[in-house]
């Protein structure tokens, strides 16, 4: 059976009730050629070219998939888990560029949040950071970064880092106390600095392309000491590097109070 629409039309096979045409359908939309299952009056799940869309039901955000092992096994495989139902904007890996500049190579820093106001953006946003460090054993690894945040949009109120694994005085987070936020600089150049939101509390669920590099698809800005890219690493604000242990030029703990310019074991 073949179903002809024009090109700039749909086909559907629909299921209709006293309360609605389209209670479900099954519908290709051939502008933009979209496979769409809906449900409930509501699409439900959508096939493309070379991806698949899952819609979210109310009050909770959730897809599912199944799929075999090798040995045939099955897998019940929880693709996205927002907790309290927000758009949370948990995410894959978002590359934020090579770690040098342009010759001669500078090391490169990478803005990655910035603050914004109101007590509707209280709460806290965990980032994961992946240096690929160039398949050398010795660079490289992957961090933890937690940002809180209070209603000022002047500066955050305080940045940890820690390390999960690889070397750990490869990355560090520059932190200031003004609106230019948040930076991570890798301490080796050769690699490839990638970008995750990984959790959040209170309302940081979900920050908009101009204070989140996750959401801006990219760094918020790349600096390096030549002046390249998107300019010098400013100097306003004040800013500390903070490192993921204790010692490193003498009180660097993983913590830094950026309200009260104190530091905290991270």
């Amino acid at each position: 059976m073949t179903i002809w629409s024009h090109s700039s039309q749909n086909g559907s096979i629909a299921f209709a009730d006293n309360d609605s045409n389209f209670r479900g359908a099954i519908q290709y939309l051939h502008n933009g050629d979209h496979l769409r299952f809906l449900a409930a009056g509501n699409e439900g799940l959508r096939i493309n070219d070379d991806n698949i869309e899952v819609g979210a039901k109310t009050g909770t955000a959730y897809a599912a998939f199944r799929t075999h092992n090798s040995r045939g096994m099955e897998w019940n495989l929880n693709a996205i888990n927002s907790p309290q139902g927000h758009s949370s904007g948990i995410s894959g890996w978002v590359f934020l560029g090579h770690d040098y500049g342009a010759n001669p190579y500078p090391v490169r820093t990478f803005k990655i949040a910035t603050p914004e106001g109101g007590n509707g953006v209280i709460g806290t946003r965990v980032y994961q950071v992946w240096h690929d460090g160039d398949s050398n054993y010795d660079y490289g690894g992957l961090w933890e970064i937690r940002i809180n945040q209070w209603n000022n949009s002047a500066r955050f109120e305080s940045v940890s880092i820690r390390c999960v694994n690889g070397k750990r005085d490869d990355m560090c987070v520059r932190a200031y106390n003004n609106s230019n936020g948040i930076m991570i600089r890798p301490g080796t150049i050769w690699g490839s600095v990638y970008l995750r939101l990984a959790g959040y509390d209170s309302s940081q669920g979900y920050r908009g392309s101009s204070h989140c590099a996750v959401a801006n698809n990219g760094a918020l800005a790349i600096y390096n000491g030549q002046g390249t890219d998107s300019g010098s690493v400013p100097t306003s604000g004040s800013p500390v590097d903070v490192f993921p242990f204790d010692g490193h030029g003498g009180s660097y703990t993983g913590g830094r109070d950026i309200e009260n310019s104190n530091w905290f074991a991270g």
